[in-house]
Order: C-alpha cells, then structure tokens, then sequence
C-alpha cells in the first residue's frame, strides 16, 4: 500500500509462497511498518496473513491495531487478543518456521474464531462483549507491539495481510 511507511530499514523484499520474487515483505529483527491513522476495525471483523515465520521469538506481532493485537506465543502458537476487556483465542498447536501458513482470525459478536490454512483451530466466547468502537486508531502496526515495548518484533515474511470490517464465513477463509 502506497500509504504505508517503513519506520526501519530491516524490511525487504522477499519471495511470496508461489515463489515469485519480491512480493512479499521480510521483517527481520527491529522491522515493522506504521499505518496511517484510520479506523481499522468496528465490531465483528476479521483479519488475515500468509506468514512465514523465520524464528521463534516471545510474543511476536503480526498485526496491532490498537485495542485488536494478532501474534504468535513464545512456542510460535498464534493467537488473536483484545485488550478491553481482555480476551483471545490462541491456537492449541505452534506452526512451524519456515512454512509458509494462512492465518485468519475472526470477531463475530462476543466469539472469536482462529483458523489456520482454513480449519477452525480455536473459539472462544468473550464476555463481555470485546467489540472495538468505531474510533479512529493511530500508532498501528505490523511487524511490532505499539503497547507493550518487551514483546518482540516479528522475524517473518508475510504476504497478503488484509483486514476486513465483516466478519468472514468459513468458506471465503478458505479461499481467502
């Protein structure tokens, strides 16, 4: 996208996972971009990546929006979070490095749904309700925690991050 910045120099072009050259981004150590301000997400949505993860790393970041943060655990197990109040759904099993895999995660009403290459691998109800209120959100980012400085930046190539202000059904997951 044309609006977004590269705050770092450590991101690059990289082999997407057809292999064709330069059409994804690598984000190596300290590497992330900023978006624009804007407002992201609004109640039910959903959020999906193709991502190679190089190496394991403590609570990497995919994508932070603010008040909606999608990452991988410390033994590279994805999971969605809301931060008011507190609640995410993370996947049971970590993925492997250097595999390219389809992440998307999914807000519908009070449930979150993680999917990964397309199966269903987590949901968990919220209560209350974790919605994100149509404001608008500054110091987004990918690659990289806005919130918490001790969390890691991602070591990952990622292709294809879209978000969606609909929550997605099973099927166009699967042919996302």
């Amino acid at each position: 996208n044309a609006n977004m910045s590269p705050q770092i120099s450590t991101i690059a072009f990289a082999n997407d996972r057809f292999n064709d050259p330069n059409e994804s981004l690598s984000f190596r150590a300290n590497g992330y971009y900023s978006l624009p301000t804007g407002v992201y997400v609004s109640g039910d949505f959903t959020l999906t990546a193709w991502a190679k993860v190089l190496a394991t790393r403590n609570d990497a970041q995919i994508m932070d929006l603010m008040s909606v943060q999608f990452s991988l655990g410390s033994t590279n197990d994805p999971y969605v979070s809301c931060k008011s109040p507190f609640c995410y759904a993370q996947s049971p099993n970590p993925i492997s490095n250097n595999v390219w895999i389809h992440f998307a995660a999914v807000l519908i009403g009070n449930t979150y749904r993680f999917y990964i290459d397309g199966v269903l691998v987590k949901s968990t109800s919220c209560s209350p309700i974790c919605s994100p209120a149509n404001i608008t959100r500054n110091n987004c980012k990918i690659g990289r925690s806005n919130s918490f400085p001790t969390e890691q930046d991602a070591n990952a190539d990622f292709d294809e991050l879209k978000i969606y202000n609909r929550a997605l059904t099973p099927a166009e997951i699967l042919y996302d």
